[in-house]
């Protein structure tokens, strides 16, 4: 099985003038219950090899 492993993560959007900068945000309304700051995850794409089928890709994250 062969793999490539992915890794994404992002902070808070800040503001400078007009413009938001920054990857994620908070819905207003869900803010009291969950104010994210930060996103992190992990993904592999895997090439499954199946002796009775084709080989296929997989995705798998956490």
């Amino acid at each position: 099985m062969e793999a490539i492993q992915i890794e994404v993560s992002a902070g808070g959007v800040t503001t400078e003038g007009q413009a938001a900068l920054g990857a994620i945000g908070n819905i207003p309304f869900l803010v009291p219950n969950a104010d994210v700051a930060e996103v992190t995850a992990t993904f592999w794409l895997e090439s499954v090899k199946n002796p009775s089928v084709a080989t296929f890709l997989q995705l798998q994250y956490s």
